[in-house]
C-alpha cells in the first residue's frame, strides 16, 4: 500500500528507498486525504499506514469516508459519510485543497453528492476553503481490485499542475486587547479572518502592556472562544498564554473545548509569563526567572498527556505554541515540545535564535522541520521582511493595536504572495 501512495504522489522513481523515508518529508506541512468507500478489505493495511505517517508526519492528519472507521491508535481521522454510488466516466472536481496544505490520494468517480461532503470534511480540516482544484481519476489499489460500487483507492496518475505559487509566508494577526470595546475586537478579528490569514492570536495579560496603565482591557481566553464561533478559516491561540495562571491540565481541557466550538483550529500557546502586575494584582507567586522556567517545563509533559485523554479529543492533532527566546531553557523546551515557536526580531538576533534552536533539535533527536519559526512584527518591520525570511522565519504575526487598522494587514498578505 505504501507504494501505491508514492505512486499516486508521482514519486515512483524514487522506488527501492524506504517508502516512509521519501513520504515524510513529501508531507510535511501537507494534511493526507485518505478517502476510502466501500474498501472494507483494504482497512487493515490502511490503518497499518496511517498509524506509520502520524508517527513519523506529526502534523498530518486524514478525512476518510468508509462503512468502518480505521482502527488507529490515537486516531486523527475525521470520517464523512459513506454514500453507494455508481462509477461512471469523466471527471468531476474532487474538492477544493489549499496548496502545501494536503494531498489528495484518490480515484473513482465522486459524483456532486460526496464530493460537498468530502469539502465539509476538507474545510474543518484546512480551515478555510482554499483555492486549488485537483481532478479525480479511476484507477486500482496496490494489491487488489477496489471493489463495489463508489470504490476509492489510489490512482497512479500524478497530481495535476498547481495554477498558483504557494505564499512566500504565513501571516498571523495578534489581538491587542486593551484601550479598546470588546465590539472593536470582534470586528478586527472577523475583518482579517475574512482577508485570509492563517492564524489569529491574542495575548494572555490582565492590564494594557502600553498607554495608560489603568485603561480597558479584556481577557484572552473568553477572546479565543469568540474567536471560535465567530471566525470561519484562521487557526487561533494565545500568544502566548502565562503557565503560572493556567493549570496545565484545566488549560489543555479548555483549548480541547475551543478546538471543537472552532471546528479544529485552535492552537495551544504556553510560555513562562514575564508581568509582574498580572500575578502581584492577582494574586499568583511571580517568582524569578529560573522559577517560571521550571514552572513551564514541568507544566508541559502535563499538557501533552492531558491533550490525550480529552473525551472528545481535540478534532486533529492541536498544535503546541512555545514563545520565548532563552537559549538555555527555553529554546530546548520548544525542541522537546512545540509545534511552533515565536520570538521577535531584529534579523540578526532572530537568526541566531534560530539557529540554536536547530542545534537543540539535533541534539535531543528531533527534527528540526517539525517546529515551525514564527516571528512577531510591527508594521514598520516590513522593510526588513526579506532578512526575517532569510534568517529562518516562516510565519510572520503582526500586531494589532487599537484602533485595530486593516491595511497593514493587506499589505502584508501581499507581500506573502497573495
Amino acid at each position: 500500500m505504501t507504494n501505491s501512495v508514492l505512486a499516486a504522489l508521482d514519486l515512483r522513481d524514487q522506488a527501492g528507498a524506504n517508502p516512509m523515508e521519501i513520504l515524510v518529508p513529501y508531507l510535511k506541512d501537507k494534511q493526507l486525504l485518505l478517502l476510502l468507500d466501500n474498501c472494507e478489505h483494504l482497512l487493515d493495511a490502511a490503518a497499518q499506514l496511517v498509524t506509520e505517517i502520524l508517527r513519523t508526519a506529526a502534523g498530518v492528519r486524514l478525512v476518510a469516508t468508509g462503512r468502518e472507521p480505521l482502527q488507529v491508535s490515537g486516531e486523527q481521522v475525521m470520517p464523512v459519510p459513506p454514500l453507494e454510488l455508481p462509477l461512471g466516466d469523466g471527471e468531476e472536481p474532487l474538492g477544493q485543497v489549499r496548496h502545501n496544505e494536503a494531498v489528495m490520494l484518490f480515484v473513482g468517480d465522486l459524483q456532486p453528492d460526496l464530493l460537498e461532503c468530502l469539502r465539509l470534511g476538507v474545510d474543518r480540516i484546512v480551515g478555510r476553503r482554499p483555492a486549488v482544484n485537483l481532478q479525480s481519476a479511476r484507477g486500482t489499489w496496490a494489491g487488489g481490485t477496489a471493489r463495489g460500487p463508489g470504490s476509492v483507492g489510489f490512482s497512479a496518475a500524478p497530481l495535476p499542475e498547481v495554477p498558483e505559487l504557494a505564499p512566500r509566508f504565513k501571516v498571523g494577526y495578534q489581538i491587542h486587547p486593551q484601550h479598546c470595546t470588546i465590539e472593536q475586537i470582534r470586528e478586527a478579528y472577523r475583518s482579517v479572518d475574512s482577508m485570509g490569514v492563517d492564524t489569529l492570536w491574542v495575548w494572555d495579560h490582565m492590564y494594557p502592556l502600553y498607554g495608560p496603565e489603568d485603561g480597558p482591557h479584556f481577557e484572552a481566553v473568553a477572546i479565543l472562544a469568540a474567536m471560535a464561533v465567530e471566525t470561519q478559516n484562521a487557526r487561533m491561540g494565545a500568544l502566548v498564554a502565562s503557565v503560572a495562571y493556567r493549570n496545565p491540565e484545566q488549560y489543555a481541557y479548555t483549548m480541547g473545548t475551543i478546538d471543537h466550538l472552532s471546528g479544529g483550529r485552535a492552537i495551544l500557546g504556553i510560555g513562562a509569563g514575564w508581568f509582574e502586575r498580572d500575578y502581584q494584582e492577582y494574586g499568583y507567586d511571580f517568582g524569578d526567572a529560573p522559577a517560571r522556567l521550571r514552572t513551564l517545563a514541568a507544566a508541559l509533559p502535563r499538557i501533552r498527556e492531558r491533550l490525550s485523554k480529552l473525551t472528545p479529543p481535540p478534532i486533529g492533532r492541536m498544535p503546541i505554541m512555545i514563545g520565548g527566546g532563552g537559549e538555555r531553557v527555553t529554546l530546548k523546551l520548544t525542541a522537546q515540545y512545540a509545534d511552533m515557536w515565536n520570538t521577535f526580531g531584529p534579523a540578526d538576533n532572530y537568526r541566531r535564535k534560530n539557529a540554536i534552536l536547530t542545534e537543540w533539535c539535533q541534539k535531543l533527536g528531533r527534527d528540526p522541520r517539525a517546529v515551525e519559526r514564527t516571528c512577531s512584527i510591527n508594521a514598520e518591520q516590513y522593510e526588513e521582511i526579506e532578512e526575517l525570511l532569510e534568517a529562518g522565519a516562516e510565519h510572520l504575526i503582526i500586531r494589532g493595536m487599537q484602533p485595530f487598522p486593516m491595511q497593514p494587514v493587506e499589505e502584508l498578505l501581499k507581500l506573502s504572495g497573495r
